[in-house]
């Protein structure tokens, strides 16, 4: 649920430069239903009874509505650049949602798609890795940080060396 944190944080101006949001969902009944189908034969129409169910005892238990957790309801507000990764095996959010809540987005946005499901470590896909750096690197101006604190500790070597 990191991406959708990020997408409501972002969408209420918590200032970022940019974000990389790795298998954001649109909503988490969808999410639900996803993991509930794969992991089981049980037909979609018993899922989706069995969901109204399951959200009541979460709402008693735990004072949450599952059906309240729209991340798709804020991508809209979101301002800065995004860059999406979803995995070409992602059963959890499929490509279809995953492509649903990206057209909602009115960012400058990317996308990236890699090998595996959903929670296989994208940190071993060096592609990816290269993307998701050049990425942030170019969105907050890491290049010009990068040759600026360069620039001055080298003028800071040079000066310490002139004084003693």
């Amino acid at each position: 649920m990191g991406a959708a944190t990020a997408i409501f944080l972002a969408s209420n101006s918590i200032h970022v430069d940019a974000m990389i949001l790795d298998s954001p969902f649109g909503r988490l009944r969808d999410v639900v239903e996803n993991i509930v189908s794969h992991h089981s034969n049980i037909p979609g129409f018993i899922i989706k009874a069995f969901m109204g169910v399951l959200r009541g005892t979460i709402q008693e238990k735990a004072d949450f509505d599952i059906d309240k957790v729209n991340p798709s309801e804020y991508a809209a507000k979101v301002t800065v650049p995004c860059l999406f990764v979803t995995g070409d095996e992602d059963y959890v959010v499929n490509f279809e949602q995953f492509m649903e809540l990206y057209r909602v987005f009115r960012c400058e946005k990317k996308m990236f798609v890699v090998q595996g499901s959903h929670s296989d470590a994208r940190i071993g896909d060096s592609n990816f890795v290269q993307a998701a750096l050049g990425f942030m690197k170019e969105k907050m101006n890491l290049e010009k940080q990068e040759e600026q604190i360069t620039g001055s500790s080298v003028f800071l070597e040079s000066e310490t060396t002139l004084s003693t």
